[in-house]
């Protein structure tokens, strides 16, 4: 019989950023006490939220 697999809200990935944007996010989430994928996700949900109430946006999310 195959195993059931959990539903997940979270995936696992590696993202390659540029070391000065690395850094900045790193010392954001230290000072923070929340992981870097917390910061992450909140950074986009902010973009993504700005970008609902933007008009002119030239990039689709």
């Amino acid at each position: 019989m195959a195993r059931k697999r959990k539903e997940r809200k979270e995936v696992k990935t590696t993202v390659i950023l540029p070391y000065e944007l690395w850094l900045e996010l790193r010392t954001e989430s230290v000072k923070k006490r929340i992981s870097m994928s917390e910061l992450i996700a909140k950074r986009l949900a902010e973009w993504k939220e700005l970008k609902e109430k933007s008009t002119i946006y030239p990039f689709e999310f």
